[in-house]
């Protein structure tokens, strides 16, 4: 499970809701003599709205038991395939709600890309078992912004 440890969160709200630069999950360097090919993808951490996005809406919900898990980038979905390598969507946030129903969370910044909205939708329809949220932190708020049950 992907949680924020109470010292990481109060630098968080220290810093004006900016993330210190100390705290940024930084990716692993592979053994010597690995190269990339055949190896799965470094972990990236969050970004800044990411990381705005689970100290202010999904922590809360957590502790508030609204929620019963999240996690960042849990899972991949196959959407598509060209030639011999397919094409994977990876979601922000995965998330179980207090009922059980599994959620996927895409978080958004002030501009949203065509391919952005594209990938969430090929992501619904090749996996409908998952309630889809689109969420875009604009204007000093969170909204909703596309939603597929």
């Amino acid at each position: 499970m992907v949680r924020q440890t109470q010292a990481w969160l109060d630098n968080y709200v220290a810093n004006g809701g900016k993330v210190a630069s100390g705290h940024q999950a930084k990716a692993p360097k592979p053994p010597p003599g690995i190269t990339g090919i055949g190896q799965p993808p470094t972990p990236r951490g969050m970004n800044k709205t990411e990381a705005r996005y689970a100290a202010e809406i999904l922590e809360p919900a957590y502790r508030a038991e609204e929620i019963l898990f999240y996690k960042f980038e849990g899972i991949r979905i196959k959407i598509g395939q060209h030639k011999r390598q397919a094409k994977y969507y990876k979601p922000d946030f995965v998330v179980m709600r207090a009922d059980r129903v599994i959620e996927i969370h895409e978080t958004k910044g002030e501009h949203i890309t065509r391919a952005g909205q594209d990938n969430f939708s090929a992501a619904v329809e090749a996996m409908p078992i998952y309630v889809y949220k689109m969420i875009q932190y604009a204007n000093g708020t969170w909204q909703l912004i596309r939603e597929h049950n």
